[in-house]
């Protein structure tokens, strides 16, 4: 049988709180962070597809200018994302109408950018401001 003296005594109940308040404040910083990294990749993601995006755009128009010796761009009703992507992932739109680009990101928010081309089809932009209402097209 095993004998407790005065040297011998394990943590008092003082002790243990205090230790389960300092893991709470650490866990309490510690993991808002976390979940913020989440959110930065998704826009680094995003921040990736556009400028491969727009690489894809001057690539289509490198092609155009060896295959016919004019610099076009694909106009925006033209079917986009398939001429210069090999394919759309899930949460990516594209609207042929406005030249709308949107993605959905796993929280539900969507994220817009617009795709213009001047008249003769010789200048794009895309609008790398994600958000907001559309941009005047200038002609």
């Amino acid at each position: 049988m095993k004998v407790f003296n005065e040297d011998n005594h394990g943590f008092t109940l003082i002790e243990l709180i205090m230790v389960i308040v300092i893991l709470g404040i650490l866990a309490a910083t510690v993991i808002p962070r976390f979940f913020d990294f989440t959110s930065k990749a998704e826009q680094e993601v995003e921040a990736t597809f556009i400028g491969g995006l727009e690489t894809g755009i001057i690539l289509f128009s490198i092609d155009k200018l060896l295959t016919t010796g004019e610099k076009t761009f694909p106009e925006v009703q033209s079917t986009l994302f398939p001429r210069v992507l090999d394919e759309i992932p899930d949460d990516w739109f594209y609207d042929i109408t406005t030249g709308e680009v949107r993605h959905t990101r796993s929280g539900g928010d969507t994220e817009s950018w617009w795709y213009k081309v001047s008249t003769d089809s010789t200048n794009f932009e895309i609008d790398t401001t994600p958000g907001g209402p559309p941009p005047p097209v200038n002609p």
